[in-house]
């Protein structure tokens, strides 16, 4: 028996569009897509896999992440004392220690002196405990802080809710919880309590990413293969209305989708199982 001996079947996008039309029978095998089907049915592809996010966690797309911690800015106040960031921001006349009307919500007096730099206008100041993060990770799924002596404490994910209901977001300690937030553009991990003074820990996490794009022609899906045939039958469910496909066609064609997206979902999960034993 001859096998190929290799593993690296993959489609393309205009594959999965191909697919998808011949689906639908509105081209034959050997057809060829036209310009304006490929632009339209990219952007339902593009759509379609984005929505699908909101479905669930692909294990997949977990990818474990280390990020450095930053110590915080300290600056020298008007008053000739040191002040240090606990609100990642860019300075501006509202914010600047100790006459900036919103100082306070920007800066914390250290107690000291010497150690801060000059204040300066439109700079970027940093809090240890807040960290930007790529544009692509839209969640986090697990966390730790490792200190600089190597000991580890397990974060708990909060919710936005639940940072603002923190009564003093100043305290410095080691880390035990943890907020992503996620806005337009950007997100970030929040820190509570702040790492201590001089921290130099590292906060390890599965990063939550989000499917590539489909840009061009020859782009392969940011899929594992379990996905492909999920991939072209979720586009033409999707476009399947726009083609003038019979009622009776449609829910059956939605049916056989959704068996092959509930398929693949099975695959991403961990083939590992959960053992209980009881305390000694």
């Amino acid at each position: 028996m001859a096998t190929s001996g290799s593993y690296d079947f993959t489609v393309t996008r205009d594959n999965i569009i191909k697919a998808t039309l011949t689906k639908l029978k509105v081209i034959d095998h050997d057809g060829t897509p036209t310009t304006a089907q490929v632009n339209s049915l990219s952007v339902v592809l593009n759509a379609m896999v984005k929505a699908w996010r909101s479905d669930g966690v692909f294990l997949w797309s977990l990818e474990e992440t280390v990020q450095a911690l930053t110590a915080s800015t300290i600056v020298v106040g008007t008053d000739g004392n040191d002040y240090e960031c606990i609100k990642a921001h860019t300075s501006a006349a509202a914010n600047k220690p100790i006459t900036g009307a919103n100082y306070l919500d920007y800066w914390k007096a250290t107690g000291d002196t010497g150690d801060g730099v000059a204040w300066v206008t439109a700079t970027a100041y940093v809090c240890i405990a807040e960290n930007s993060l790529a544009a692509e990770i839209i969640g986090i799924d697990r966390a730790f802080y490792r200190s600089s002596e190597y000991v580890d404490t397990p974060l708990r994910p909060i919710t936005r809710e639940e940072y603002m209901a923190i009564g003093n977001k100043t305290t410095k300690a080691t880390p035990t919880m943890v907020w992503f937030s996620r806005e337009l553009g950007q997100s970030k991990m929040v820190l509570s309590p702040i790492p201590p003074d001089g921290a130099t820990g590292r906060v390890h996490y599965d990063a939550i990413k989000k499917p590539q794009d489909f840009d061009a022609a020859g782009d392969n899906p940011d899929f594992t293969e379990e996905w492909f045939e999920a991939l072209y039958l979720g586009l033409a469910d999707k476009v399947s209305l726009s083609f003038n496909l019979p009622r009776g066609e449609r829910m059956d064609l939605k049916n056989e989708a959704m068996m092959a997206k509930n398929l693949a979902m099975m695959g991403d999960n961990e083939n590992t199982s959960l053992q209980i034993s009881p305390e000694r």
